[in-house]
């Protein structure tokens, strides 16, 4: 639920320092890493997607980082960030966070397994990792892109488009109904046609109809990029699947592919998976193979693993208190509790207060109208106890709000 709400209004949360909002870090079993340090040199960072955390990877009681870990001894690390925030404030945080675990752990071996925006936001940690001199991304090896929307998604330009025509229609109902489409997140948004950049949105217009204004991004040439597609259908050239993809993301999106020269990514190693939907494409055993493979081209499998699907993540210092509640897990529980208050208060009190616009406006229009006819001598009188009921009213319900809501807060 806080990875949903996040993913459409996490950068809401953020600016207004809501207790919901998602801190970036990585995780185990749902609890932030007790230890960063002591992790090895050999790290496989697993980045989620829109509205997602860190357990979106788990399926059959197993992972691909806890697969990687069995197979070729990489120590997995489950990010878990806010992906309502612009992706390229994301990856900003990343290469960051990345700089400081590097060090602290020697390593000399990197991968990533990134599933949709969680691609873009390495993407832009590396940008930012070479335009800032960080040394973390010197030992990235090998990256595979997940379902990773390249080049944007059609569902985010159909957004913008049908928010774009409900604006334009002049009427205040309509405008009321464009400004709440309009609410979806800066991560969202980038999602469009895939900004990594600072450079991609800032200075601009993020609600203007089909505007493109994304610029070159660093992409480190020593680095080896897998890409694993899917398809709607089992059959990848029925309609459907030519048309959307793996219904999220198109084909030639997930590839890189555009015919601006500043956007094109040229990726060789592409698999596509026929009948595998977006949503099942980071928890799949034939997915995970083919990755197997393709990290199987640089380094041998580890000897005498059993064939075993045994989760050693767990074994990870998290101390003899993981299912003892401490204070701080209380305090978390309460802070969370005053953000859930605090966004309903704010939400209907926005909420109450665009509807009384809209219907003062509408009751205006009438009044005008009705100021043609006969009655136009009673008009004053009435529209004044109407203007001071309807008035009264939403203040009433405003005012309830509040009272209810502070109260949740203590």
């Amino acid at each position: 639920m806080e990875a949903t709400l996040n993913g459409v209004l996490g950068d809401y949360l953020e600016a207004s320092r809501n207790e919901l909002a998602t801190v970036m870090g990585f995780y185990e079993n749902s609890k932030p890493l007790a230890h960063l340090d002591n992790l090895g040199n050999k790290l496989c960072v697993l980045v989620h997607g829109l509205t997602d955390d860190e357990n979106s990877w788990n399926f059959h009681g197993t992972d691909y980082g806890a697969l990687i870990e069995k197979d070729f001894g990489f120590h997995p690390l489950y990010l878990r960030y806010n992906t309502g925030l612009h992706i390229s404030t994301n990856g900003r945080q990343l290469s960051n966070l990345l700089q400081s675990i590097c060090k602290m752990n020697s390593v000399s071996d990197l991968v990533f397994l990134c599933h949709s925006m969680g691609g873009l936001v390495t993407r832009s940690a590396f940008h930012y990792a070479v335009t800032d001199g960080a040394t973390w991304v010197q030992n990235v090896s090998q990256v595979v892109f997940i379902g990773t929307p390249h080049q944007g998604s059609p569902w985010e330009q159909l957004g913008n488009v049908v928010s774009s025509a409900l604006g334009a229609v002049p009427r205040p109902y309509m405008k009321l109904a464009a400004d709440i489409t309009k609410l979806r997140s800066s991560g969202i948004k980038d999602l469009r046609y895939g900004y990594i950049l600072d450079e991609d949105w800032q200075l601009h217009d993020e609600d203007a109809l089909l505007t493109n204004t994304k610029t070159r991004a660093h992409l480190p040439e020593w680095i080896q990029y897998y890409v694993v597609t899917g398809t709607l259908t089992e059959n990848p050239n029925h309609p459907l699947s030519k048309w959307l993809g793996d219904a999220l993301v198109r084909k030639h999106s997930a590839e890189g592919k555009s015919n601006h020269p500043d956007h094109h990514l040229e990726f060789e190693n592409c698999r596509e998976f026929a009948g595998i939907g977006h949503c099942r494409l980071h928890r799949n055993f034939s997915v995970y193979q083919q990755i197997s493979m393709w990290m199987s081209e640089k380094r041998p499998l580890i000897a005498g693993q059993e064939d075993g699907t045994q989760d050693s993540r767990n074994t990870l210092a998290l101390g003899d208190t993981a299912n003892v509640e401490t204070d701080s897990a209380l305090s978390q529980r309460w802070a969370k509790r005053k953000g859930i208050a605090s966004l309903l208060q704010d939400g209907v009190g926005n909420g109450v207060s665009a509807v009384h616009d809209v219907h003062r406006s509408l009751s205006d229009e009438t009044f005008t109208i009705l100021g043609m006819t006969p009655l136009a001598p009673a008009l004053p009188g009435v529209k004044t106890v109407h203007d001071t009921l309807v008035d009264g009213w939403y203040g009433a319900v405003r005012a309830i709000s509040h009272g209810v809501t502070e109260l949740a807060k203590l």
